[in-house]
């Protein structure tokens, strides 16, 4: 075999175990720049090893997943969390939760307190039902934040989330709100259980939504800002 031949197949054979190694990686769910980190360590040995006649094979078990476990230990990686549905079931209740509070509270006990207290029975200035609604919007956006706060305490990327949310849900509410509308516009419309239903799905699929992009965009852009903490599964 030539010298070139030498050189070219222990190459091909380190690009073949760091894509492998990369696989297991991706499959352990660590952010994408610890796992340049780790494979670029890696490949600097293995071609060390390799200027020394050590195949990959050599240097590596077999079992490319439990080398990759080591890695992440050793190396004091912390995995991506597994916790949309906690960060979208929590976040949907808490919103639900704050805005029937809210409803409650406004719609119900403060605005008949104040509309005696001003002399206006049965009638609402124009401005009126918009303050109400602005309230509850209000609510529910400082409400699901705070319960995504308490839902994410501890976990890798939590305030990137938090700000991210705070962009996100705004638009996700508006968009259910804005299909919600659409679909009481509809000359066929009539108010029964299954319209209702599908109005307040409209609404919660947007606020979901908006939490789903919000976790993804944070974990996928954040290195973590609580790197020193162990994540929790």
């Amino acid at each position: 075999m030539s010298r070139a031949d030498n050189k070219t197949v222990p190459g091909e054979q380190i690009d073949a175990t760091i894509a492998e190694l990369d696989r297991s990686l991706r499959r352990l769910h660590l952010t994408r720049s610890d796992r340049r980190t780790v494979l670029e360590e890696v490949r600097v040995d293995l071609q060390a090893a390799a200027d020394d006649g050590v195949s990959p094979a050599a240097l590596i078990d077999s079992d490319i997943d439990a080398f990759a476990r080591e890695a992440i230990e050793v190396g004091g990686y912390i995995p991506r969390p597994r916790d949309y549905p906690r960060v979208l079931l929590g976040g949907i209740l808490t919103a639900v939760g704050v805005v029937v509070a809210a409803y409650v509270l406004i719609v119900l006990i403060l605005t008949p307190l104040l509309s005696s207290w001003f002399t206006l029975p049965g009638s609402y200035p124009s401005a009126g039902p918009l303050l109400v609604y602005g309230a509850l919007v209000l609510a529910g956006l400082i409400g699901t934040l705070a319960g995504l706060r308490w839902l994410l305490a501890g976990r890798p990327a939590a305030r990137a989330t938090l700000r991210k949310a705070a962009l996100l849900l705004p638009i996700g509410a508006a968009a259910g709100i804005a299909g919600l509308l659409a679909v009481a516009d509809d000359p066929d419309y009539r108010t029964t259980e299954g319209t209702v239903t599908v109005q307040a799905l409209l609404v919660v699929l947007g606020v979901a939504v908006a939490l789903g992009i919000a976790r993804w965009w944070a974990l996928r852009t954040t290195s973590d800002d609580t790197t020193s903490t162990s994540a929790t599964p």
